[in-house]
């Protein structure tokens, strides 16, 4: 179908500079694979610069945890901007960037959704899930 074949035609990643300089890269997952669990909270530090350690950016962002959380490694901050279906006990999370003055600010939000809803949704329209 037309929406399979847009998804399907969807870059892995995209870096955008922004400013001053500054670049943030975004994919779902990992630079090069959607699917690995690379972007929990808690992920090792060797497998993130394993996983990232090529990418040219300020602020990398991902999402296929869907839990957001901000860490700094070195002088890059790896972002998790969640998810705003599919949260845990009916709460959507999502993430605002922004840059002012050469600086990140970071806000991460979680607001109450109809997730009952969203679920007849997804089975009325015959979406897959992993």
């Amino acid at each position: 179908s037309t929406h399979w074949d847009l998804l399907a035609g969807l870059p892995l990643s995209r870096s955008v500079e922004i400013g001053n300089g500054k670049k943030l890269f975004v994919c779902h997952a990992a630079p090069d694979d959607p699917w690995p669990y690379v972007c929990a909270h808690d992920v090792p530090q060797e497998l993130l610069r394993a996983s990232f350690g090529e990418v040219d950016a300020d602020v990398i962002a991902y999402g296929h945890m869907h839990k957001h959380h901000m860490l700094w490694m070195g002088d890059k901050l790896f972002l998790n901007v969640a998810s705003v279906g599919l949260g845990a006990a009916g709460l959507s999370a999502y993430t605002l960037l922004q840059n002012f003055d050469n600086r990140w600010v970071v806000q991460q939000f979680q607001v109450p959704y109809d997730a009952a809803e969203e679920s007849r949704l997804i089975k009325s329209r015959g979406v897959p899930l992993p």
